[in-house]
């Protein structure tokens, strides 16, 4: 059994986005190295009370050398992902620099205060050795297969370092502090070869790392997919598709509801599928809006090269097919069953049920309640549009209160039947907004007439949305005209772990203003209304086969691993750092 938090396991490697962070004052580092080790020379001068060398020496081992080995290093190892920009090898010195100045703190309060002496050397020793762990470790990982060259290298600085520390502090012993560098590094080089071993999957946790650290700092996700390919399952996916076609101008868009997870992060497998089709689209000369299913991170696509072979595939069924159009919709009132509500309509005889649990929190709604809705002809969207840091997942009972509300949907029979019009109006397509939670799919307002009744689809190119925003929007919507309205969001996880630290990204409505969405779609709304026109509608399946996923047999070994090697990194980590510093002891 594995541990309750690792009951999901996906939710426990997302929760892993809090621990890759940016060092502290990285966009002002080689201000802060100097600031750092001046304000350090300065406290050990009170520390050792001389005439100022220890001064001039801290000042040059934590300010000086390290920017000056920083600057050759990146001229020597020219295309390395660690050591080819200045501005990463200072972040990397501030690592040091950051301890070191708490470790002189201590040390000038304890002598101020009780009167003891010393306390820097063994201070400092346990840092040498936790620097060159980590300085070797993580240089290999980030200059992948040409590391060998360069961890000799990253060790100059600490070598270098440690020895000017010694002269400053007057150490009667001048190799204390270089054997504390040394076994740092023989730590961390054993550390290297535990995790370059092939775990029982085939797959070392150095390889998913080296391939992580290309995704993170040179946004190639192919190294990472490559190490997670043997990882996943083959199986069959289908997309749902519906087509709309202005009569007179015979502009034609496609609402595409996808069975994949835009997961899981940045350009990795699926994150960008929805784009990948909108933008396809594009390419051809006609729009595609790409929303989300019934999916979880179980329907991630492990290769992006797959997702974008699957995007052409749908694109390629999109071009207008000559017959089987149907000039009527339906649109059904909206319902309730148990807290759950659904905007319901029919297009071309099949029934969209946009199911949501607001204001209740929300997550994805599972691969079950599309299998489910199926055999009932209906297709359900996931609106994403209800976000709580508490909620993770789906209860049960609020599955099968879905599922009951989908069997309502599908026996409908009343509603405003009629001939369709449709609109569409889009905007910051192609300008994302990472940062903010805005994909490069940007808002798309999807309008529809049916029956002389107006329904308003809200689409945001994002990962969840607070609840007030959904509110506030449809609230708009509905004053503006539209006598249904509902805001959905992609769930696009080309969003997440963009942010560092924290869950790693940004819900809709966090950092963008409500009233700036509201604004955004009250334009293109005045756009739609002002451009609906007759329309005819077509729905197709195209069915994907031999598409790779992630298995949860999958996510719970990655689980299992990542919990395991983080423990044994930090481990020797720890075990280092306490051995170094009980060298001036022995």
């Amino acid at each position: 059994m594995m541990p309750s938090d690792m009951d999901d396991p996906a939710e426990y490697l997302a929760s892993k986005y809090k621990y890759i962070f940016a060092i502290p004052g990285s966009r002002f580092s080689d201000l802060l190295v100097l600031a750092t080790a001046g304000l350090a020379g300065l406290l050990a001068w009170l520390v050792m009370g001389d005439g100022g060398a220890s001064f001039a020496a801290v000042f040059a081992a934590l300010g000086v050398v390290p920017l000056l080995l920083s600057k050759a290093a990146i001229r020597i190892f020219r295309g390395l992902p660690l050591h080819s920009t200045y501005r990463r090898l200072v972040q990397a010195t501030l690592l040091t620099n950051y301890p070191a100045l708490a470790i002189l703190a201590i040390s000038w309060g304890a002598k101020t205060l009780w009167g003891v002496y010393g306390l820097q050397t063994t201070l400092f020793s346990a840092l040498f050795a936790a620097v060159s762990y980590l300085r070797v470790t993580l240089t290999s990982v980030l200059d992948g297969d040409r590391a060998r060259t360069a961890v000799p290298w990253s060790l100059a600085e600490p070598l270098t370092s440690s020895l000017l520390v010694t002269v400053g502090f007057q150490l009667s012993n001048p190799l204390l502090l270089p054997l504390s560098v040394a076994l740092g590094a023989a730590t961390g080089s054993a550390t290297i070869i535990l995790l370059g071993k092939k775990d029982r999957d085939g797959v070392s946790s150095l390889r998913l790392a080296r391939g992580l650290s290309k995704l993170m700092l040179e946004s190639d996700p192919n190294p990472l997919e490559g190490a997670l390919e043997g990882l996943g399952k083959s199986v069959e996916k289908v997309s749902e598709l519906f087509l709309l076609k202005g009569r007179r101008t015979g502009r034609l868009v496609a609402l595409v509801v996808l069975p994949f997870h835009m997961g899981p992060f940045r350009r990795l497998g699926s994150s960008m599928l929805n784009w990948l089709v909108e933008a396809e689209a594009g390419r051809r000369g006609f729009t595609a809006i790409a929303v989300k299913g019934c999916s979880t991170h179980r329907s991630d696509i492990i290769s992006s090269r797959q997702a974008a072979l699957i995007a052409r595939e749908i694109v390629s069924k999109i071009e207008a097919p000559s017959d089987g159009w149907s000039r009527e919709a339906v649109l059904y009132p909206q319902i309730e069953v148990d807290g759950s509500h659904s905007l319901t309509l029919e297009l071309a005889g099949r029934r969209i049920a946009i199911i949501s649990l607001h204001p209740r929190p929300m997550e994805d709604l599972p691969e079950e309640v599309a299998a489910f809705a199926d055999e009932y002809n209906v297709t359900v969207i996931d609106p994403h549009h209800s976000f709580s840091p508490t909620c993770k997942k789906l209860r049960d009972e609020e599955i099968s209160a879905v599922m009951r509300l989908v069997k309502q949907c599908a026996s409908l029979g009343d509603g405003w039947r009629g001939s369709l019009r449709l609109s569409v109006a889009q905007s910051g397509v192609g300008s994302a907004r990472y940062d903010q939670g805005i994909g490069p799919c940007g808002f798309s307002l999807l309008g529809l007439e049916i029956g002389g009744k107006k329904v308003a689809l809200a689409v945001v190119d994002g990962n969840n949305a607070l609840p007030h925003l959904r509110t506030a929007l449809t609230s708009s919507l509905k004053e503006q005209g539209w006598e249904q309205a509902e805001l959905i969001t992609t769930d696009t996880h080309a969003v997440n772990g963009v942010i560092l630290g924290g869950r790693g990204y940004v819900a809709v409505g966090e950092k963008i203003s409500q009233e700036e969405v509201v604004e955004t779609f009250s334009k293109l709304s005045k756009e739609t209304l002002e451009s609906l026109e007759e329309a005819e509608a077509k729905y197709l399946r195209v069915v994907h086969r031999g598409v790779m996923i992630y298995t949860d047999e999958a996510f719970r070994s990655l689980a299992r691993r990542v919990r395991r090697h983080a423990a044994l990194y930090l481990g020797l980590l720890i075990f280092t750092a306490v051995c170094a510093g009980l060298f001036p002891i022995l």
